[in-house]
C-alpha cells in the first residue's frame, strides 16, 4: 500500500486467546498516543481497508481478523457476546500500550463495535461505525416467487454448507457500486461461517436498533449509512437522527459497502477532525 506505514502480521494474545490481525505503525509519529482498530463485514478481509488507512496513516492501526473467518484461528459462533467479548479481549491489551483507542468497522464490524460501546461503556475514546445491517428492504419488494427463491438458495446454503460463492455473485452488485470488489477472491466467503454469522448478526441488529432509539451510550458512538444501502433502512436513520441519542448521517449515491463508495472520504475526514479536536 502506497502509505506510510508498513504492514505486519500480528496475534493479540488476550484473556489465553490469540487474535490475528494485521498491523500498520506509523512513522510519522513514534508514540504510543492513539490506536485505531478496525472490524470488518461478513464477507470482508482485514486488507480491504486502503480508503480507510490512508485517511489515518499518521496512527497506529490494527485490522482484526474476526472469529470464524479464514486466518482468524477461532471458531464461529452464533452467540452476540462472545464477539462483543473478543473485542473487550483486544481493547483491553491495547489500552496497556496507547492512551487513546478509536474502534472503527463496517457492517458485521459496525454492529458489534457498536454494541461493544453500550455494553463496555467509556473503554475507547470513539466509535465509528458504517452499514449495519438493519432491514433488508430490497427482499421485501420482490415478487412472491423470487423472495421464495432467495429464501430456498439462503436456507439450503446454510442447511447443507453450499459454496457461498454463488450467493456472493447473486447479491455482490446490490451491495457495491465498486467494480474492484467484483474479485470476489478478495473477499471472506467462507460458508460455514457465513451461515452461522448471519445469525448472529440478525440477533445483534435487534439488539442495536433497540439501543439507538432508546438509550443514550456513555461511549460516543457516530454512524454512516449509504442512501442505497439494502441492508439498512432510511426510515429507521431519520428516527435515530430524531433521537439524537449518537450521531447518525446518510451517504448519498453510496450502496453497502462504504469504503469503496462515492462520499466515504467524508467519513474518514469526520474521524480526522474528531481525534485531532479530542
Amino acid at each position: 500500500m502506497s502509505t506510510n506505514q508498513e504492514v505486519q502480521k500480528i496475534k493479540i494474545n488476550s484473556n489465553n486467546i490469540n487474535y490475528h490481525a494485521l498491523f500498520w505503525q506509523s512513522k510519522q509519529f513514534q508514540s504510543n498516543d492513539v490506536a485505531i482498530v478496525y472490524y470488518h463485514g461478513l464477507n470482508g478481509k482485514t486488507k480491504i481497508v486502503k480508503p480507510l488507512l490512508q485517511g489515518l496513516n499518521q496512527y497506529d492501526f490494527y485490522a482484526i481478523e474476526q472469529r470464524g473467518h479464514k486466518g482468524s484461528g477461532l471458531k464461529t459462533s452464533t452467540n452476540v457476546k462472545k464477539h462483543i467479548q473478543d473485542i473487550d479481549n483486544v481493547v483491553s491489551f491495547l489500552k496497556t500500550k496507547y492512551n487513546k483507542i478509536y474502534l472503527c468497522g463496517e457492517s458485521m464490524g459496525a454492529l458489534y463495535i457498536s454494541l461493544y460501546g453500550y455494553k463496555f461503556p467509556n473503554k475507547v475514546n470513539g466509535i465509528f461505525a458504517w452499514s449495519i445491517p438493519f432491514y433488508p428492504k430490497d427482499i421485501m419488494k420482490e415478487k412472491k416467487s423470487t423472495k421464495f427463491k432467495i429464501f430456498i438458495r439462503v436456507f439450503l446454503c446454510f442447511l447443507l454448507k453450499w459454496n457461498y460463492y454463488y450467493s456472493a455473485k447473486v447479491d455482490y452488485p446490490k451491495l457495491s457500486n465498486s467494480k474492484f470488489l467484483l474479485k470476489l477472491n478478495e473477499m471472506n466467503v467462507d460458508t460455514k461461517s457465513s451461515c452461522a454469522e448471519e445469525i448472529a448478526i440478525w440477533k445483534g441488529s435487534l439488539q442495536i436498533k433497540r439501543l439507538f432509539l432508546h438509550s443514550q451510550p456513555k461511549t460516543p458512538i457516530f454512524y454512516w449509512q449509504g442512501d442505497l444501502d439494502i441492508m439498512s433502512n432510511n426510515k429507521l436513520l431519520m428516527k435515530i437522527q430524531k433521537k439524537n441519542y449518537i450521531y447518525a448521517s446518510l451517504i448519498s449515491n453510496a450502496k453497502h459497502i462504504l469504503m469503496y463508495e462515492p462520499g466515504f472520504d467524508i467519513i474518514v475526514q469526520f474521524i480526522q477532525n474528531h481525534i485531532n479536536n479530542h
